[in-house]
Parts: structure tokens; sequence; C-alpha cells
């Protein structure tokens, strides 16, 4: 092989690296460029599964409450049943059936 041709070759392969290297320069910026919208769209789910979480508490909470108020409510109504049954058969047992 002459010396022309491995020059040549030399210089071919030194442009096949150039161009491989652009390549790779471009593939890298647009990588940059994917993560960058991979953070935004991270940061776009980190806010909406924090105002989920949010949102999921709060309903809890407003059924806890509920639950509450409902058991308060159920006791308040024994209570009342109680003191009607008592009433009923004290006036039964009392004679004040209506003779």
């Amino acid at each position: 092989m002459s010396t022309e041709n491995r020059v040549l070759r030399l210089e071919n392969a030194f442009s096949t690296l150039i161009e491989l290297a652009q390549k790779s320069d471009e593939r890298m910026v647009r990588l940059e460029g994917l993560q960058v919208e991979a953070e935004k769209r991270m940061t776009r789910l980190e806010s909406v599964v924090a105002n989920s979480y949010v949102d999921m508490r709060d309903r809890y909470n407003a059924l806890v409450d509920a639950q509450v108020k409902s058991e308060e409510k159920i006791a308040q109504l024994a209570d009342a049943q109680r003191n009607l049954t008592a009433l009923v058969d004290r006036y039964f047992s009392e004679g004040r059936n209506g003779k």
C-alpha cells in the first residue's frame, strides 16, 4: 500500500470519526432535551400526587367525622328508645292503660 493510499485511508477514517463525533454531540443534545422534558413531567406528576394525597386525606377525615357523628346520633336514638320503653313500661305497670 502506497503512502498516498495510507494518507487517504487516514483522512477517510478521520472524516468518519468527525461525523461520528458530530452525531454523538447531536444525540447528547437531544438526550439533554429529553432529560429536561422528563424532569418537567416528573415535577408535574409529583404535584398531582401531592394534591391527590391532600384531597384523599381531606375526604378520609370527612368520612371519619361523619362516622363519629353517626355513632353519636345512634347512641342518642338508643337512649331515647330506652327512655321511651321505660316510660311505656311504667305507664302500663302503673295501670294507666286507659282503664
